[in-house]
């Protein structure tokens, strides 16, 4: 249990006890204690003894309660046991030790972000005087396997995800001989269909000789029938009766409403009003409620790009992270979000289990997620080891019966939020009641708190500043009905600045690679060359263009070119627009093919067709007809199919069902 904290129930017990009564080895003590661990958690203080002694375990605890801690210890302790005496006692064993290295426990997490945060904290513990008896590495998809293949020789634990240890067991680089443990974390996760015959072939892998525990906050009858096959007469340590809810959390749901013009709008433009309501109250979570970091989860991850943009814009150091971006990507953000760099992290349920970010103590869900449990796993990011914090869910009224569900059937202690506060006094309140705004401790964290803080706050002038110089402007126009509508109008330009900015720079780039290139191909002639050029030249009435004036021309051409696209795309984008102006927008009526030859008339925003494939007429039916018409005469049209459902140029392909 780390030092100098409020700490919950959750991870509180009553016997005065420290690590000193679980562990004997001076060494690992001390790297427990220095890492920020005195006194264990009940979870710690009933597994750690029964791991030690090499029984075969399943465990359960609510998250951030210390789990990892404990498969850590158990692992360290593993390794110590199958080292030679002589080493574990001399002081001096820096060469025998690492001839002595070899795999001997394999722990298994569902994501790489895991893997990478479990490495971290057992090398942390090593610090104390392990690391050079014992090395950890994590060996995770996304990065070199060649590098895994050498970090192999000279590795004791491996941490790593399901498919990379996997594929290093198949190809026999894993020697899996002296490996006496295998630890499996989020257990919940890895029996689901995705990981669970790899993490049987795993388990089968690594030979008959081996200690197996699980891990995890929450169990069911379907989970523990597949881990039976795994583990052999296990302890069960069940810590958790009901639904494994943090008592550190308090949990908010706010509704949004939208007006009735924009209800009555289509259904796209009802989501993008819908997401522009949700960022609103976001950004007024995030001004009137004190937090140090938060973490953002969202159901679809391309709007994270956007929600970042918009925080970005608004002072909020913020970033995403997603399974779509490279594994270097999503080690970089992670490292700067521990680094205190980031005030606010962007993501979908990559992150939503085991992750564990030192200073979040907010948790804001866009979207409810599509389970309970993932529910729980996402709000366990906050009051974690038996802090307080706070998680505040952002729902419209589709979502209102998800929450009487969690709040009924799982009870869940959900509470909502006044729709007409604006400044979250309650919200405010509350927080400072259960002591939500606990002190920094590190020194460099206070002074990298107050430079975010100073940053996000002259941000905030700037756009108030701007803002008012808007409205004065257009209050200054004239009439009062001019102003409401010019407002807005300007506000949202303001708002794309940057967004413009970037797109300058991202062109003047290419026009740079453009002239790069024509460089390459056009190099300016040699002061030799122009000399001899000169005197074989054509005769003086007969001018001939310099190779700087043919660069410029060539350029002109390109910038001429890519503005007269740019103005063709518009006209054409404005044209269809108004075109289907007041039309359903998921059936269009057909628009005419001389006219808009390369738009869908069924689904407008497909792509257009390869120009080589002969053009196809489509027939229109009702949607929801019954069957598809299909005529063998070849002057006939070909079948209409709805926008969810691809279109086949020869007719469908189940066709065959019904007319043999």
């Amino acid at each position: 249990m780390t030092l100098d904290r409020f700490h919950s129930s959750d991870v509180h017990i009553n016997e005065n006890l420290d690590f000193s009564s679980l562990v004997s080895n001076p060494l690992l003590l001390k790297g427990l204690t220095e890492s920020g661990y005195q006194r264990p958690s009940p979870i710690q203080l009933k597994t750690i003894p029964m791991g030690r002694l090499g029984l075969d375990m399943i465990a359960q605890a609510k998250s951030g309660t210390g789990k990892t801690v404990v498969f850590s210890v158990i692992a360290i302790e593993s390794v110590l046991s199958q080292l030679p005496k002589d080493l574990t006692s001399s002081s001096e064993s820096g060469s025998k030790s690492q001839q002595q290295q070899c795999p001997r426990a394999v722990i298994i997490a569902p994501t790489r972000e895991i893997a990478v945060q479990i490495q971290d904290v057992i090398v942390n513990i090593l610090q104390g005087g392990l690391n050079k008896l014992i090395t950890c590495v994590a060996m995770i998809g996304g990065m070199p396997i060649q590098k895994d293949k050498e970090n192999l020789k000279r590795c004791s634990i491996v941490v790593g995800t399901p498919g990379r240890v996997l594929s290093l067991i198949q190809t026999s680089h894993l020697d899996t001989s002296h490996v006496r443990l295998f630890v499996m974390d989020e257990a919940d996760k890895l029996m689901e269909d995705l990981y669970r015959d790899d993490i049987f072939k795993i388990c089968k892998g690594l030979g008959s000789k081996k200690q197996v525990m699980a891990f995890s906050a929450t169990y069911d009858d379907d989970l523990l029938g597949h881990l039976d096959k795994l583990v052999k007469n296990p302890v069960y340590v069940m810590l958790t009766n009901g639904t494994p809810e943090l008592e550190g959390v308090m949990q908010f749901y706010k509704t949004v409403k939208l007006s009735q013009e924009q209800q009555a709008s289509s259904a796209f433009m009802r989501q993008t009003h819908l997401m522009e309501a949700k960022f609103a109250e976001l950004e007024g979570i995030f001004t009137h409620t004190p937090f140090y970091q938060a973490i953002v989860f969202l159901n679809h991850t391309r709007r994270a790009t956007d929600l970042v943009k918009f925080l970005a814009r608004r002072g909020w150091p913020a970033m995403h992270i997603a399974s779509g971006i490279s594994q270097v990507e999503r080690l970089a953000v992670m490292e700067k979000a521990r680094k205190f760099e980031l005030r606010v992290l962007v993501c979908s349920d990559l992150i939503a289990r085991g992750i564990d970010i030192d200073r979040v103590n907010l948790v804001v869900n866009m979207d409810l997620p599509r389970d309970p449990e993932t529910y729980l796993h996402r709000i366990g990011r906050t009051g974690r080891y038996g802090t307080t914090g706070l998680a505040v869910s952002i729902v419209d009224d589709t979502e209102l019966k998800t929450v009487e569900i969690l709040k009924n059937d799982f009870s869940i202690s959900l509470h909502e939020l006044s729709a007409e506060d604006k400044a979250y006094s309650d919200l405010t309140q509350q927080n400072k009641n259960r002591h939500h705004e606990r002190p920094l401790q590190a020194a460099a964290d206070q002074e990298q708190f107050k430079r975010l803080e100073a940053a996000r706050k002259d941000r905030e002038m700037e756009i108030r500043d701007a803002r008012g110089n808007v409205e004065l402007e257009v209050d200054e126009s004239g009439s009062v009905a001019a102003c409401q509508q010019e407002i807005p109008m300007k506000k949202r330009t303001l708002d794309t600045i940057d967004d413009k900015k970037r797109i300058a720079t991202g062109r003047k780039e290419a026009i740079a690679g453009k002239k790069r290139k024509i460089d390459k191909m056009m190099p300016l002639p040699s002061p030799a060359t122009s000399e001899r050029s000169t005197s074989a030249a054509k005769p003086s009435d007969e001018k001939t263009p310099s190779p700087e004036s043919e660069y410029q021309d060539i350029v002109h051409e390109e910038e001429e070119e890519e503005a007269d696209r740019t103005e063709e795309a518009a006209v054409e984008t404005t044209e269809f627009y108004d075109y289907y102006a007041g039309h359903n927008a998921w059936y269009p009526p057909t628009p005419d093919p001389a006219t808009f030859p390369h738009i869908n008339p069924y689904n407008p925003y497909a792509p257009p067709a390869y120009h080589s494939q002969p053009p196809l007429a489509y027939h229109h039916h009702e949607p929801y007809s019954n069957y598809y018409p299909y005529s063998q005469n070849q002057h006939s049209s070909a079948p209409f199919f709805p926008p969810d459902l691809p279109l086949f140029p020869n007719g469908p392909l189940f066709s065959s069902l019904f007319f043999g």
